[in-house]
């Protein structure tokens, strides 16, 4: 898989997790939050299985069971909740963590097939239709791709990063323009959308405005620090002209690495 569809997946799951993990939970589930955000990720991993023991469609504790164990490296035991869940309702965030799973063992057909009936099951949410879009494209069925683009727009326009998604695979196209409405339209909706905002710098480059590109890197840089965007940065400054402000920039950033600081 291309590192960039990778990102966006992973740009999904993080946007996903707060919602799941904040939302109401009977109290075993509860006391298990708690003790994972005190860091006693075996406490944790307890108290949601006893709480998978005595709820079994506890659906929630059971994806929180699977992340927790996923973010440990036990893939393939988390890929099994998530199935169970699946068996049990359709709960999205398990359908999305799922098709990643299956794409990362190169199992596509699967990945597509757990997509396209989440596509069917659920109407009106635009997340595994630009899932499924970036899949065909992935797969070089660029006009499969665009359909479910353009359908999970028309199914939420006001989902963030399906204008991002596609803004992304508008650039891939060669359709500057239009991918940078469609990119300043994601960063309208969310502002404080770190992703967002670093693909609205990719595309400005794309467009040799890197002078425009520089203020997108710095939004997102704001919101979400990471070594990548500001090398980014960097780049962009010395495509402006503004090479000495690049090397300083360049210098603390290398000074920083140096001391494990990222």
């Amino acid at each position: 898989m291309k590192p960039r569809m990778w990102l966006a997946i992973a740009w999904l799951a993080l946007a996903l997790l707060p919602a799941c993990a904040t939302s109401p939970m009977r109290p075993t589930a509860d006391l298990a939050m708690d003790a994972w955000r005190q860091g006693d990720l075996t406490q944790a991993r307890r108290l949601l299985e006893r709480a998978i023991r005595q709820q079994p469609d506890n659906l929630e504790a059971r994806y929180n069971l699977a992340w927790l164990l996923e973010e440990q490296g036990f893939e393939d035991d988390a890929a099994a909740l998530y199935e169970e869940n699946l068996k049990r309702g359709m709960h999205l965030p398990s359908v999305i963590n799922l098709a990643v799973h299956y794409q990362k063992r190169g199992l596509i057909d699967r990945a597509g097939a757990l997509l396209e009936n989440a596509c069917r099951v659920l109407p009106h949410e635009a997340t595994p239709r630009y899932m499924l879009a970036q899949l065909m494209h992935q797969t070089g069925r660029e006009q499969a791709a665009e359909h479910y683009f353009l359908e999970a727009l028309r199914t939420d326009a006001h989902n963030a990063l399906a204008h991002v998604f596609y803004a992304r695979w508008l650039a891939s196209r060669g359709k500057l323009d239009l991918a940078t409405r469609q990119a300043r339209q994601a960063v309208a909706l969310a502002p404080t959308c770190a992703a967002c905002w670093r693909a609205l710098g990719d595309i400005l480059i794309k467009q040799r405005l890197p002078g425009k590109a520089i203020e997108a890197y710095q939004r997102s840089l704001a919101i979400e620090p990471d070594t990548e965007t500001r090398r980014r940065l960097i780049n962009a400054l010395r495509e402006a002209g503004e090479k000495e402000r690049a090397e300083r920039m360049n210098e603390a950033l290398e000074a920083a690495l140096a001391k494990g600081i990222q």
